[in-house]
């Protein structure tokens, strides 16, 4: 039984119970493992549920003692594979909380360096220097987009098109060329 026990006895306290009920027709055999305050302090973020998924206790109920020896061994290596195998879980989860504390600690202090610097303020915690202002930017005109085909007339035209009435005339002319307001951007 204590060989089957050791590889979690290494890692916890575990407390034996063994009880005969009242009525005398079987035997109760508690297994209660519980997690050492230094264990359960490396866990860290997710103490609470690695120590509740470690704490759970083994109950074997059997008729007679020697039903109860007969299945003890298997069950106790199942038990004690299957709390190793959660603390195993368990540890790789604390692994992978603390490297992505870690990652979002090294991006908030990213985050707020290039906000500093943004901002024009020291990184290293000197005196915050006064930021620069620059002129502001003139707009330059934009030149006139060139003409499109359909803009202007074609240079041959059959003696039908050339003729326009004075009601027509006035609809045909050359493209207006945009008018640019030019302001100070402040």
């Amino acid at each position: 039984m204590f060989v089957e026990l050791l590889p979690l006895l290494r890692n916890r306290t575990v407390s034996l119970s063994v009880a005969v009920p009242a009525n005398g027709d079987s035997i109760v055999l508690t297994i209660m493992p519980k997690v050492t305050d230094e264990k359960a302090e490396e866990f860290g973020s997710i103490k609470e549920a690695a120590v509740k998924a470690l704490s759970g206790a083994l109950t074997l109920k059997a008729q007679s003692a020697e039903e109860l020896d007969s299945g003890l061994h298997q069950a106790l290596l199942q038990y004690v594979g299957s709390q190793l195998t959660i603390e195993g879980s368990i540890n790789e989860m604390v692994k992978t909380v603390k490297a992505a504390e870690e990652e979002a600690k090294e991006a908030t202090k990213a985050a707020v360096a290039a906000a500093k610097k943004k901002s024009g303020q020291a990184i290293a915690g000197s005196k915050p220097s006064t930021p620069t202002t620059a002129p502001p930017e003139e707009k330059k005109p934009e030149p006139p987009s060139p003409p499109s085909l359909f803009d202007a007339a074609p240079a041959e035209e059959d003696e039908a098109e050339t003729e326009l009435d004075e009601s027509n005339a006035g609809a045909v002319s050359a493209p207006a060329v945009p008018s640019l307001e030019v302001s100070a951007a402040s």
